[in-house]
């Protein structure tokens, strides 16, 4: 069938993997799931609205190929995703193990553990709008190693140890665990009912 909008023309044939409403508090809105074969991507076009009269309609049509092509591109935004979570290191946490990347505190590859993570105290922060507390540039982590030495570091001195084969197992997993239909509910807006 594909997208049909309100004057007749039809666009998407062949590659329409779900229809779907945007319910909001006074609206809602009708869209199609569509593989995008020009981007390589799945994407969402709106075909109708209770916000203007008429509209179009959408019907499912998508083809095994379409289907395995948005699986696929699922994946691999699911395990871009996962990996970019997995490996941020700015989200060192107590007990963490980290490793000391810059600085002149302890000398480059030292490891330790964390056991305090807060606000620079010793720092002027300014009252209208920059150098803030909360600011991940004013951050500070207390660090023990192995020897039992402490010492306190900027956060950007060091990075969070991550074992890669662990993280690509784990990515892995995830992504082997993850709706292969996801792509339909990849859309979903916050603060609407998705139907």
């Amino acid at each position: 069938m594909a997208v049909k909008d309100g004057n007749g023309g039809s666009s998407y044939q062949g590659a329409v993997l779900a229809t779907r409403e945007r319910s909001g508090h006074d609206d809602s809105d009708f869209y199609a799931v569509v593989w995008d074969e020009e981007r390589g991507a799945v994407t969402t076009v709106e075909y109708a609205s209770t916000r203007y009269g008429g509209g179009g309609s959408a019907e499912v049509d998508a083809t095994l190929e379409v289907i395995e092509k948005a699986r696929a591109w699922w994946r691999a935004a699911k395990a871009s995703d996962l990996e970019a979570a997995l490996r941020d290191v700015r989200s060192v946490r107590d007990g963490d193990e980290v490793r000391v990347v810059k600085g002149r505190k302890l000398p480059l590859g030292t490891v330790g553990r964390v056991f305090w993570r807060g606000a620079n105290p010793f720092r002027t922060y300014y009252r209208n709008g920059y150098n803030r507390p909360e600011s991940l540039d004013n951050q500070r982590v207390g660090v023990e190693t192995a020897g039992g030495l402490r010492t306190f570091l900027a956060l950007e001195n060091v990075e969070k140890v991550v074992d890669e084969e662990a993280l690509k197992a784990e990515v892995a997993e995830r992504v082997e665990r993850a709706d292969p239909d996801g792509y339909e509910r990849a859309f979903a807006a916050p603060g609407w009912a998705v139907m």
